[in-house]
């Protein structure tokens, strides 16, 4: 009998950790662009770029502009609970994890966040590459026993993990006997 699968596979927890970086990332930030903008009344600049310009959702009012950012911050939300989901094994993370990401994505472009925009794709893919390893029956490792089963003689034994032929002495119990 093949033993159970006791940990998720490499690539379900690499897309774990995505999910939960990029929500952090983008769930943490992007409240404090909103604060900026609305008591402001323009971008704040970070690292030489105007934050969340550049996309085409710069081009609505400044409502609704502010509606997708708080949009990005629940997206982003749902994908650190999607990475934990994920991480723990729970099968309700692929399923939130895959719900987000179309909307992540989206928003990543609107907003021009090139993050977003490569990241998105790959922790989907990785998702689904994880979610087809576990779906993969496991690979059986031979115990010893049944390896020395392969090649022993029909009349030897294992005694002690050593095989040992029935004409040795100690071998003549009831088993040997024909």
């Amino acid at each position: 009998m093949a033993p159970a699968r006791t940990s998720r596979p490499a690539a379900t927890a690499a897309a774990a950790v995505l999910y939960v970086f990029l929500g952090l990332a983008f769930g943490t930030s992007v409240p404090f662009v909103l604060a900026f903008l609305a008591e402001n009344g323009y971008l704040p600049m970070t690292f030489g770029f105007k934050s969340l310009a550049g996309g085409p959702l710069e081009r609505l009012d400044r409502e609704l502009f502010i509606a997708a950012g708080w949009l990005l911050v629940a997206v982003s939300a749902a994908s650190v609970a999607a990475g934990v989901l994920l991480w723990r094994g729970r099968r309700i993370g692929v399923w939130l994890g895959l719900a987000a990401d179309p909307i992540a994505f989206g928003l990543g472009v609107g907003f021009a966040l090139p993050l977003l925009i490569l990241g998105v794709p790959a922790r989907a893919g990785l998702l689904l590459l994880g979610l087809q390893e576990s779906r993969r029956p496991p690979q059986e490792t031979p115990d010893e026993a049944s390896l020395l089963g392969r090649i022993r003689a029909p009349d030897a034994v294992v005694e002690d993990g050593e095989v040992k032929s029935k004409d040795e002495p100690g071998l003549d119990g009831p088993e040997f006997r024909r």
